[in-house]
């Protein structure tokens, strides 16, 4: 599952991998780039959290909608578990989406419809998650054999030095992606600043920018996330207003029957109906 939550990671050696390369004429990189792609999506997110999140919809003539959600997540050691409650606007509240990670497999991605009254499976991971710029592959933890890693350079993004890594996409992937470009942070966080998305002909389709980065505890978490499709124009700004770490949330509360629940009914932690009620108050729909 891929996800928004990010977090601290300790320097550790590494081991030269054999799908490993780097562009000629380029410095050797200082670490391997699959390790620092590995690094970077095996961070460490705490055991569970809670946010509240704000997403802004902005089309390619201006126009802008804004959703509020929550988001709930919970590590397993069967794979993590995540789940997204819609609150605002109206016309989509009570909607939700469930991510449970399977452990060297697909993801099983569910979608609660309210007006439907039932659970459905995602049958595509391509498909567009609540009409964001973002699909279900992007909500996935990337499986790391069904790519091939190029270092590309070190460079700096945002004023921070950053490795540059191309993932390109095996068959097996199944991805809507053929290569991804990360940006991840030399820091030792191993903070992934930044993905550009490419498709098969090499057209940069998508980016996605992390920033405004804070401490809660030994946990990064990016307060902004900016989605751009060049396809269309369209841009997605998912903003985390409110961010609860090692809360002990309940098991049952991340869970597919958690998801037909209706929004008055997650109150946990305690605070939560507070900050929803404040992060919609004199919002007109």
């Amino acid at each position: 599952m891929k996800r928004i939550f990010l977090l601290a990671w300790l320097c550790c050696p590494t081991l030269a991998l054999a799908d490993a390369t780097v562009p000629a004429g380029a410095t050797a990189p200082a670490e391997e780039p699959k390790a620092v792609i590995e690094r970077s999506e095996s961070r460490p997110i705490g055991n569970d959290s809670v946010s509240m999140l704000m997403v802004t919809l902005t089309d390619q003539a201006g126009v802008r909608r804004q959703r509020g959600l929550l988001w709930y997540h919970l590590a397993s050691q069967q794979g993590d578990l995540d789940l997204q409650k819609f609150f605002y606007p109206r016309s989509i509240r009570n909607i939700a989406t469930f991510n449970e990670e399977v452990r060297d497999a697909e993801d099983l991605q569910y979608l609660f419809l309210p007006a439907a009254s039932r659970v459905r499976r995602v049958s595509s991971k391509h498909q567009t998650w609540v009409g964001s710029d973002l699909i279900y592959e992007d909500l996935q933890k990337l499986n790391l054999e069904d790519w091939t890693y190029r270092y590309v350079e070190q460079a700096s993004e945002d004023g921070f030095a950053v490795h540059v890594i191309d993932c390109v996409a095996k068959p097996s992937s199944n991805s809507a992606y053929a290569k991804r470009r990360y940006y991840i942070r030399a820091d030792g966080s191993y903070f992934p600043s930044r993905i550009d998305f490419f498709d098969s002909a090499g057209t940069l389709i998508k980016q996605v920018r992390r920033s405004d980065v804070r401490a809660y505890g030994d946990a990064l978490y990016e307060r902004l996330v900016q989605v751009k499709d060049f396809r269309n124009g369209h841009q997605t700004e998912l903003e985390r207003r409110w961010v609860q770490v090692n809360v002990g949330l309940p098991a049952a509360l991340v869970s597919v029957r958690q998801m037909e629940k209706s929004i008055e009914h997650f109150a946990y932690p305690a605070e939560i109906q507070r900050v929803v009620d404040e992060a919609t108050n004199g919002m007109v729909e």
